[in-house]
């Protein structure tokens, strides 16, 4: 199998007027990757250095895709979509925002039906905390963004992470 290796200082871009379907994808670069069109790995996604931005567009990952090397630093900045074969199925959602590694973990019990989530993180108050429950005070400062696309499944867990900055002075996340 092939790897692609995006090493370097200096950002670089994957462009083109369509969507290129890489093996094996490298990330190499302090600088990062910026994707001008949805990109994709359906083997291993290497993160050593540098983020993925992919603004609209989204990193796409194959069915028996993996992530290596995802943290701080290393990860992807925008949209993370990845397809679900059927059974059961875990998969972490290595994304954040410009400056924080703030990944999910999504483990299905059983995918009945695949398809494909797309996943996003951002560093900012939800937009609807007003007409919410939730003391706007004391909460965390980050919502998650998961968008299915006709994964059908019979149960699931969720676990979001996020950075100390993100808890609100006075909030107990514990609670």
């Amino acid at each position: 199998p092939t790897t692609v290796n995006f090493n370097g200082t200096s950002q670089q871009t994957i462009g083109g007027g369509s969507i290129t379907n890489f093996y094996n994808l490298s990330v190499n670069n302090s600088a990062g990757v910026v994707l001008g069109n949805d990109e994709s790995a359906g083997g291993t996604l290497t993160l050593l250095n540098g983020l993925i931005t992919t603004g609209s567009n989204a990193m796409v990952l194959g069915n028996n895709a993996i992530i290596n090397g995802a943290g701080t630093g290393k990860y992807v900045y925008g949209n993370l979509r990845w397809n679900f074969p059927a059974g059961a199925q875990t998969r972490n959602f290595a994304v954040g925002d410009a400056s924080n590694y703030t990944p999910v973990t999504i483990a299905f019990a059983n995918v009945t039906t695949p398809g494909n989530i797309t996943g996003s993180t951002t560093g900012a108050e939800h937009p609807s905390i007003l007409t919410s429950t939730i003391d706007q005070d004391k909460d965390i400062n980050r919502y998650w963004t998961m968008t299915n696309n006709g994964t059908l499944f019979t149960t699931y867990d969720a676990t979001y992470n996020y950075v100390a900055g993100d808890i609100d002075a006075g909030a107990n996340p514990n609670a």
